[in-house]
């Protein structure tokens, strides 16, 4: 896994800080900063990509994950989310070429 670039976007380290400081109480077990800003190839108007596992998720649709993600974040950004229970996620990484690949170049935030 990598750091994180020292030249992230303050609008970056915040949502990590927003996601970090409310992992406990949302469950959060693991969660990965991928995409462009974990590349480090990203443009101005680049959304935050974050796959997050958490025990909370078992039994909640993909719409209802992705607004615990968001009401948990102080700061509007735009996200894009890979949300998965334990289970799933353990299942994903060995069934999807696509997780593979982003997690070869993910940086663990949680």
């Amino acid at each position: 896994m990598n750091s994180l670039p020292s030249d992230l976007p303050s609008r970056v380290r915040e949502a990590i800080e927003d996601l970090r400081e409310v992992g406990k109480g949302l469950g959060i077990r693991e969660a990965y900063l991928t995409g462009s800003f974990a590349r480090g190839d990203w443009l101005n108007q680049s959304d935050i990509d974050l796959i997050v596992v958490s025990d909370k998720f078992e039994g909640k649709e993909i719409g209802e994950r992705f607004k615990m993600i968001k009401k948990a974040l102080k700061t509007n950004v735009s996200i894009d989310l890979l949300a998965y229970t334990c289970s799933e996620f353990e299942e994903a990484k060995n069934r999807s070429v696509i997780l593979q690949d982003m997690l070869e170049y993910a940086i663990k935030i949680i």
